[in-house]
């Protein structure tokens, strides 16, 4: 057909190329951050959206933590000033430096961002958990993108789609990117380096260039969290074994080169980052190493067992493998060990895959980038394996392991896509998309407390439950509609209880996150030690009977000041149980018949309650 001039002008073949492979993980990233978006709401403060996971014990500091670091901007240029970076930095102005800022910065840049599209309806206070957690949603969607536009760079459409998939599909990961915690923007930046790494650094030749280049994506994850340091020896074990394969095992010291400016740069990228480090390097250095040798041993309930703490073993070393095994779906660890093992050959080059995806834009990166996530798998792992008391926190402390584990979920997918589309190739799509919607069952079913969710290796919540391992570490289970029921039954001048409760210094993020508690904390949420003290209008009772619902996890149930009532294991969920089993269902967060939360008042059973003798 001959064009007219007043035609308009044809589409560039070469910018539409460009832009092409863009499309995918744009689109996915778009619409895995609506999804998250819509249930970021702990307690009320957007009363018309789907609830979300209930407070969790460390999102109140790290929320005001990152509205203070976010604040810093309007300083503007002031802030190239010294003096300005010290009182920004200064602890005794309200400064936490428990962790690197850029996580925290993250979530407060988000934070302002959300509240300046959509304050929300009862704020409780001058910053808000929920708004903060849109800063996790956004790392999330973005880390799958990054994963959806690698593996399909690599190996082909399938495999990307299939790698994004598999991140979202696990329940952990997609429940702590509805959270404010500094783990989901960690993972972010620390695939940005592993993704960073396999496109660009060939470590079969002496070069440092590139690996100083990789070296900036390890200083910023290094300034997220501590756990980016895992990408280190990560990095350095792959270096080492593809100059060993290249140039003989006794030639391998060539790595050592590279990987000393990688982890060179990275540390002056870390330093220059954190200004609090340069106030007083030497001090303040050790200060923060000090935070990560010398941590107070947390109590965690593992295998019907408590570890950790004064007169307690420390967790057993098979903690994180098991608990890896334990959470993420059978289907996709069994698709990331044939990705890892049978993954490899033509498709890395270049040759099979790519011929079978014609469309595919080439980057065909120096080396197989699945020697690479599978070290980011495997070392990691191994290196917490030897923590012993620092092991708790359910799969938090390695939760960077998750992005590397979908890529290779990601590619077995594709090889399964492969095989089943030159046998039957109308089969090959359904099938896959339907053994990957299956792994997909607990992110629906255990909405929103996600963090409670088990696999089928180890029966579900239900069998784990059984198994021994925590029922709600986080205390994600005590959610909004939890709250709205039992303030609906609640009388004035009655006190109720939730569990679990996680401790104390979260009351006041509470009171913020759930609006309705505000105007009757006082009677309404009376504190620990007024609870357990000898004033009959606030004595409980039945508490041997019914189980005592002030408890903070299963780990540390055995420590109360009611042991008395408990059995000698520390494992005193059928007490929760029998708690849960005469109060109404909507005030009762159960999940595959697991009792994870509640909310009871002075008119159950459980309580003793006499009128308060007031003027």
């Amino acid at each position: 057909m001959n064009r007219t001039p007043d035609d308009p002008p044809a589409p560039d073949p070469a910018r539409t190329a460009r832009w092409k492979p863009w499309a995918p993980p744009l689109a996915a990233a778009a619409v895995v951050f609506l999804v998250v978006l819509c249930q970021l709401d702990p307690g009320g403060a957007d009363p018309g959206m789907p609830q979300g996971p209930g407070l969790t014990v460390d999102e109140g500091f790290y929320t005001q933590q990152g509205v203070y670091l976010a604040a810093a901007r309007h300083y503007g240029l002031a802030l190239l000033d010294p003096r300005t970076l010290g009182e920004i930095f200064d602890t005794d102005a309200g400064y936490m430096a428990d962790h690197p800022p850029l996580a925290k910065l993250w979530l407060g840049l988000w934070h302002d961002l959300a509240w300046w599209v959509h304050a929300p309806e009862n704020p409780g206070g001058p910053f808000s958990v929920a708004r903060a957690r849109v800063g996790s949603a956004a790392a999330f969607a973005l880390t799958v993108g990054l994963l959806i536009l690698c593996g399909t760079r690599w190996y082909g459409l399938p495999t990307g789609l299939a790698a994004g998939a598999s991140l979202v599909l696990m329940p952990r990961v997609f429940g702590h990117a509805h959270i404010a915690s500094l783990e989901t923007a960690t993972n972010l930046f620390y695939t940005a380096c592993l993704c960073g790494v396999a496109a660009w650094w060939n470590p079969r030749v002496t070069s440092f260039k590139r690996p100083a280049l990789c070296g900036l994506l390890f200083g910023l994850a290094l300034l997220c969290k501590i756990q980016g340091a895992l990408l280190g020896p990560t990095v350095a074990v792959w270096a080492l074994y593809h100059a060993g394969r290249e140039h003989g095992w006794k030639e391998s010291w060539r790595a050592i080169g590279p990987v000393a400016v990688f982890g060179g740069v990275g540390l002056c990228a870390f330093f220059v980052g954190w200004p609090y480090l340069w106030l007083n390097p030497s001090e303040h250095g050790a200060a923060f190493l000090g935070t990560i040798t010398d941590r107070l041993p947390i109590r965690n309930y593992y295998l019907g067992q408590v570890w950790n703490g004064e007169g307690l073993e420390p967790t057993p070393w098979h903690y994180p493998l098991v608990m890896t095994l334990a959470t993420v779906p059978v289907g996709l660890t069994a698709l990331a060990v044939w990705g890892a093992i049978r993954g490899g050959g033509r498709s890395d080059e270049g040759g099979g895959e790519r011929r079978a995806v014609p469309d595919t834009p080439p980057l065909l990166p120096p080396s197989s980038p699945l020697t690479l996530f599978t070290a980011a798998v495997l070392v990691p792992l191994a290196l917490v394996c030897t923590r012993g008391e620092s092991l708790y926190d359910g799969v938090r402390l390695w939760l960077v392991i998750f992005p590397p584990l979908a890529l290779l979920a990601g590619r077995g997918a594709g090889l399964m896509f492969e095989r089943l589309k030159r046998w039957r190739p109308k089969l090959a799509a359904p099938a896959v998309v339907g053994l990957l919607a299956l792994q997909g069952v607990n992110v629906v079913w255990m909405s929103p407390v996600w963090l409670s969710s088990y696999s089928a290796a180890v029966g579900g919540l239900w069998g784990a439950d059984r198994l021994g391992f925590e029922r709600n570490y986080w205390g994600d289970a005590v959610t909004r509609e939890l709250w709205r029921a039992a303030l609906r039954d609640h009388e004035n001048y009655r006190p109720l209880q939730h569990a679990p409760r996680l401790h104390q210094f979260v009351d006041n993020d509470l009171k913020a996150a759930v609006p309705a508690l505000a105007s009757r904390w006082d009677w309404l949420y009376p504190d620990m030690e007024t609870l357990n003290s000898s004033d009959p209008f606030l004595a409980p009772a039945g508490i041997e009977e019914a189980g005592n619902v002030q408890f903070v996890r299963l780990a540390y149930w055995n420590q109360s000041r009611f042991r008395r009532f408990y059995p000698p294991s520390g494992n005193a969920g059928p007490l929760f149980d029998r708690a849960g089993s005469f109060l109404p269902d909507e005030r009762v967060v159960r999940r595959q018949g697991v009792v994870l939360g509640l909310a009871t008042t002075s008119e159950d059973p459980i309580w003793e309650w006499r009128p308060p003798s007031r003027p």
